[in-house]
Order: C-alpha cells, then structure tokens, then sequence
C-alpha cells in the first residue's frame, strides 16, 4: 500500500541543484554538440568547439561535486511500491548516467590533447594537454565521444520514461521529490 511519505521525502537541497543544473546543461550540450559538428561553419564553429569544451569541463566539476555529495548526503529511499526490477533498473540507469557522465568529458579531452587542440575554460585557465599529439587516439577518441553523446540521450530518455511511467502509470509524483 502507497504511503504519503513515499514520494514526498526529498533530496538533499544540494543534490536537487545539480540535478537540474548538470541536467539542462547536458541536454544543452548533446544539442549544440550534434548541431555544431556537421550544420556550422566557421569562425562560429570554433567558437561553439571553445564554449563547448569549457561548458563540458564545468559538467565534468559538477558531476565530481555531485558524486562525492551522493556518497555523503542521506537520500530518500524510493517508494515501497517500485518493484525490484525497477529498482534495479533505475539503479543500473543511475549508475550508466554517472558513467557516461565521466567518460563523456574524459573522450573529449583526450580527443583535443591528442589531436593538438587546446582547451581553455572560458578563456580564464587554460587546461594543460598531457596526451602527445596522437591523430589516431584522437579519431577514436572523437568516436567514442560521440557514441557517448548518443548513449546519453538514451539514457536521459530512459530516466524522463521512468519519470512518466511512474506520474502517470502508477500515480507516483516522484519529481516531489528531486524538486
């Protein structure tokens, strides 16, 4: 039997932020890296490239912020009424977003270091290259930076799936919860 306190329970205030700010900002960046790699031509290309790498070390820092956070921050359990193969599920769909979380932004630098290019966080800090410049690392960096890019919409598409279900399936509002 559903509770009330099931889906009210929230997380951590913290944990909320960077949800939906690492969220939007993924969603954003899967956009513009699509769109930029095959329909922009330059000078506006290279500075998209630019915006696009400092966009995705910012990811990768929040990402790091946000795990350590998870591995200390209480979270609330999910409702008693999720059976088991959704929770494991939803925690193979978590685990899969925190890992292609890190890879993505790992595949990108190392296709930049390796193909010479440099990476500067909004022209403030500029990002050491420590991959001698390697057209072949950086072609299969860039492939797997972009099967990443294709692996997160699934997934991101997978996590907004479970949300529906759940809202309209099973009467579940669990965005109380990351709200």
């Amino acid at each position: 039997m559903k509770t009330h306190n099931d889906c009210t329970a929230k997380y951590p205030l913290s944990l909320r932020i960077l949800h939906w700010v690492i969220g939007i900002m993924m969603i954003g960046m899967l956009i513009v890296g699509f769109v930029m790699a095959d329909y922009v031509q330059p000078p506006l290309k290279y500075t998209l490239f630019d915006m696009h790498k400092a966009t995705g070390l910012t990811i990768f820092g929040l990402t790091l912020a946000r795990i350590a956070l998870r591995l200390v921050a209480s979270t609330p359990p999910l409702p008693s009424t999720v059976a088991w193969y959704e929770r494991v599920l939803a925690k193979s769909t978590y685990l899969a977003l925190y890992g292609v979380m890190l890879a993505f932004p790992i595949s990108g630098y190392v296709m930049s270091s390796a193909g010479g290019y440099p990476i500067s966080w909004f022209g403030m800090i500029n990002v050491p290259l420590f991959i001698a410049k390697n057209p072949e690392l950086s072609h299969t960096a860039k492939e797997l930076h972009e099967t990443f890019g294709y692996v997160l919409a699934v997934l991101i598409l997978l996590h907004f799936a479970g949300f529906l279900k759940h809202l309209f399936i099973d009467k579940e509002n669990l965005l109380k919860r990351m709200w």
